[in-house]
């Protein structure tokens, strides 16, 4: 469903499927073994991941020549800070995406995130070698 706001944009509201913070942590994953997490050696690129849920908005913004898509909202902005808090080989996943993702919140912690007047409950997953 789309409507048209101030300037001529549009505003679309969309619905990524009942299994998109799943889809979410298992592109984490991949990413992660890809980099080389799981190698004995050690990743290439040693870097983490989070994943969050919540309402976002997006859209083009630039001139002719130069356009970029732009993600804005309380939820970007959480997901950086959860990704700028991980280790390297670890996702982060909020209380919200974890409980969306079926998985069990045993292990949580609390994180202190800039911004935010309120501890941010997360669960870790690793990608680590066998």
């Amino acid at each position: 469903m789309c409507r048209t706001v101030r300037g001529g944009g549009r505003l679309c509201d969309a619905n990524f499927g009942a299994n998109y913070s799943e889809r979410a942590i298992s592109a984490a994953r991949e990413l992660l073994r890809e980099t080389g997490h799981a190698d004995e050696r050690g990743p290439w690129v040693p870097i983490g991941a989070a994943v969050h849920s919540g309402t976002a908005w997006f859209g083009a913004i630039g001139r002719e020549g130069h356009t970029e898509l732009a993600f804005v909202g309380d939820a970007v902005n959480t997901t950086a800070r959860l990704a700028a808090s991980t280790d390297a080989g670890e996702i982060l996943v909020s209380s919200t995406a974890a409980a969306h993702a079926g998985l069990n919140n045993a292990g949580h912690r609390s994180l202190e995130l800039k911004g935010k007047a309120e501890h941010v409950a997360v669960i870790s997953l690793w990608v680590r070698p066998s």
